[in-house]
């Protein structure tokens, strides 16, 4: 029960307890960047035109019909559907202050947005199969190296969750904490998690406009999935530190 009460205090906001509050920000520490980037890496540009691909403008219609889908047609998604769920997500519509803030199409507490976005691409017409990383502020891929197996590994690691793999597309959303601790310290944590639930409602709303659907997945082996990006496990505070905190399969609904 004392773990449970500690992560409901995670929950709230400020209280007396919070009188001491302070952050790096508040002793001029220098911001983290903005993005994380793979040095050497491959990079592929995405197109921005996105008004062939959208079948439904109706707001109304997205909200009400917007639900999960873990069943796919094999049809593939085009380069340029992909590149509209991304641009949907995290994509970079100005950036300002000397190159130290972005303003995105979703909402973050204090315009940090602390996460990075990979995705498999398995069934993405123009894009060979694999793992790529999402550069929002250019709306590029990097092209990564990709362990053997990792397809297989992916699903054992969200638990059997196979529908990741046979989606066209899966997102995976990593966090990089300080991002949020460098402002927030304490508090980070919550706000961070607030982001994370616009990104995803932002993909399913996008992704029914291009009649496809989605499924977020929060259940995974923790070490195993980190592992499997290259992520740094090592406990502690480091500033680089980053891991993953979920994923999405993509896919044309089934008729």
């Amino acid at each position: 029960m004392e773990e449970i009460k500690q992560l409901r205090e995670m929950m709230k906001s400020y209280t007396a307890a919070d009188e001491d509050f302070d952050s790096d920000m508040n002793h001029d520490l220098p911001k983290p960047a903005l993005v994380k980037y793979y040095e050497g890496s491959k990079r592929i540009s995405l197109p921005k035109d996105f008004e062939k691909i959208l079948q439904n403008n109706n707001f109304y219609q997205l909200l009400t019909n917007r639900k999960s889908h873990r069943k796919y047609d094999e049809e593939a998604i085009s380069l340029e559907e992909l590149s509209f769920l991304l641009y949907a997500t995290q994509g970079v519509k100005d950036v300002l202050k000397d190159k130290t803030v972005t303003l995105r199409n979703v909402p973050s507490g204090g315009a940090i947005h602390p996460f990075e976005t990979y995705i498999y691409a398995n069934n993405v017409s123009g894009l060979e199969e694999g793992l790529y990383h999402y550069l929002p502020i250019e709306h590029e891929l990097e092209q990564l190296t990709l362990i053997d197996f990792f397809k297989e590994t992916i699903a054992e690691a969200f638990l059997g969750q196979t529908f990741l793999t046979e989606a066209p597309v899966a997102f995976y959303w990593s966090i990089i904490p300080y991002r949020c601790e460098w402002k927030y310290a304490s508090k980070a944590h919550r706000v961070a998690l607030m982001d994370l639930g616009c990104v995803c409602q932002t993909l399913y709303l996008a992704a029914e406009s291009i009649s496809c659907g989605t499924c977020m997945v929060g259940a995974y082996d923790q070490e195993m999935a980190d592992s499997l990006f290259g992520f740094d496990t090592t406990p502690g505070e480091k500033k680089d530190a980053e891991f993953l905190l979920g994923g999405a399969g993509v896919g044309r609904r089934p008729q």
